[in-house]
């Protein structure tokens, strides 16, 4: 095998785990979770992949909370404090590269 195969073959690999490090795995592809966003962005809702889009779907922005509550962990167990500020929508999408971070919500919370 010559020298630009051998680079071709592992620019593939590298790729195709890139792309399988990406892919949500199966539990996280439709789930309520809290998705924090660049730019700050914090949403609530029922999460689905779809491609390279993230919806939000039956949930909000968190617009304000109290990190000494507890923070994200209080607000995906727990109901929010009244200091926490929610603002409801229906429909959230955005580019799946622009996702931070996910905290599923548990039974009780948000």
């Amino acid at each position: 095998m010559d020298t630009e195969s051998k680079l071709a073959e592992q620019l593939i690999s590298f790729l195709l785990r890139e792309e399988a490090a990406a892919t949500p795995a199966a539990d996280q592809r439709s789930s309520r979770q809290i998705v924090k966003v660049e730019g700050g962005w914090i949403f609530y809702g029922d999460v689905s992949y779809e491609g390279d889009t993230i919806h939000v779907r039956n949930g909000g922005t968190v617009r304000y909370y109290n990190e000494p509550d507890g923070g994200l962990n209080r607000l995906a167990s727990n109901k929010p404090s009244s200091k926490t500020k929610l603002d409801p929508a229906s429909h959230i999408s955005f580019p799946a590269s622009r996702l931070r971070a996910t905290v599923h919500i548990e039974e009780g919370g948000i």
